[in-house]
C-alpha cells in the first residue's frame, strides 16, 4: 500500500489493482491489509478517525510476529 497525503480528493491510502491502475481502498480493505477482522469497527470514531486510526496502526500479523521474537529473545538469555 503506498500512502499519499494532502488536501486532494485523490490523497490518501492507494492500492494497486490488477489491471495496473490505483484506486482508493475502501475501509473494508485497509482493514484486510492490517490483518483486522472484517467484523471489526470503532463505533466511538467518526469515519475519517477510523480510517486515520487504522491507517496508523501496525499490522497486527507483524505486531504479533515482534511480540513472539521478542519473548523469544528474552526467554534464550542467560541469566547469570
Amino acid at each position: 500500500m503506498t500512502l499519499k497525503s494532502g488536501r486532494f480528493p485523490y490523497s490518501g491510502p492507494f492500492i494497486r489493482k490488477a489491471a495496473g491502475y490505483k484506486t482508493r481502498a475502501a475501509f473494508e480493505e485497509m482493514r484486510r491489509l492490517q490483518g483486522l477482522p472484517d467484523d471489526f469497527e470503532l463505533p466511538s470514531f467518526t469515519v475519517k478517525g477510523a480510517v486515520k486510526a487504522v491507517g496508523n496502526g501496525v499490522p497486527l500479523p507483524l505486531g504479533r510476529a515482534i511480540v513472539s521474537a521478542v519473548k523469544q529473545a528474552m526467554s534464550s538469555e542467560v541469566v547469570s
